[in-house]
């Protein structure tokens, strides 16, 4: 079985770097095969009952990319969801090219690109990777719920060590995991992501490498507004990622390969 792991944090960004994989589309699962939606989302598929995933509809994905069309500034429109909004004036921070989208932050900066209507229970899948190991920390993330000023955001921090393993998150140290791989440069990774329901809302997310999507959540968050006085339950928003690179010079990039959103 086969699925792109996503991770959220709240109103922090995320480092990270996975690669190849078709978020649920185009990839073959355990006893089933996925075939890439058109534009309506149309796809055949078979519903999959491993612990803790919901099951499979093509018809509820509201967006969808596999980054084919070339783009020297910029992402473009997505195959299903309209055009990818990017959140940075900053030249050459977005580019799409060898079926890849590439980000690219500066020092301390910040770069977001979202995607879709306005969504509350959500499922978000996608693969990535880098290109080489950073010299400071990377820090990406799979996003949902995302408005102008907040958002939910499933982290993944890339160290500068190609010895040191990777953390997943969701915003906050106490909700972190340490996961069991290492990114090393052009190997590839996923990212899943759920979240549900209100007051509280429930975040769940993993990270593996290879075609074995594992069974275990290896992070999650609940968010109360009536509890947590440091976090928001936030009712709804788009989806997308974004990266930012804690260096004093220089660049960190990370690539996506694919990206597909559903409503649950």
């Amino acid at each position: 079985m086969v699925r792109c792991l996503i991770r959220s944090t709240l109103l922090v960004a995320v480092p990270g770097t996975l690669v190849a994989c078709r978020a649920l589309l185009g990839v073959d699962r355990e006893g089933t095969t996925d075939t890439t939606p058109d534009a309506s989302g149309d796809a055949s598929d078979t519903a999959d009952a491993d612990a803790g995933v919901a099951p499979f509809d093509a018809a509820a994905i509201f967006a969808f990319d596999d980054f084919e069309v070339p783009h020297a500034d910029g992402l473009g429109e997505a195959k299903i969801g309209g055009s990818w909004l990017l959140d940075t004036t900053a030249a050459g921070a977005f580019s799409v090219r060898d079926g890849s989208a590439f980000l690219r932050a500066g020092a301390t900066q910040t770069v977001k690109a979202t995607i879709g209507t306005d969504v509350s229970d959500v499922d978000v899948t996608a693969s990535f990777s880098i290109s080489e190991v950073p010299a400071a920390a990377l820090y990406m993330g799979l996003l949902a719920r995302a408005t102008s000023g907040s958002m939910y955001e499933l982290l993944v921090k890339i160290p500068p060590s190609k010895n040191q393993a990777t953390t997943l998150k969701f915003g906050s140290d106490d909700n972190s995991a340490e996961s069991s791989f290492v990114v090393s440069p052009n190997v590839p990774f996923k990212l899943h992501m759920q979240i549900q329901g209100r007051a509280p809302s429930n975040l769940r997310g993993r990270i593996w490498r290879g075609e074995t999507e594992p069974n275990e959540w290896q992070a999650q968050a609940t968010y109360s507004a009536e509890t947590d006085s440091g976090a928001l339950d936030l009712p709804s928003g788009q989806v997308g990622f974004q990266l930012y690179y804690d260096g004093d010079g220089g660049t960190g990039t990370v690539a996506f390969h694919d990206f597909t959103a559903r409503r649950l």
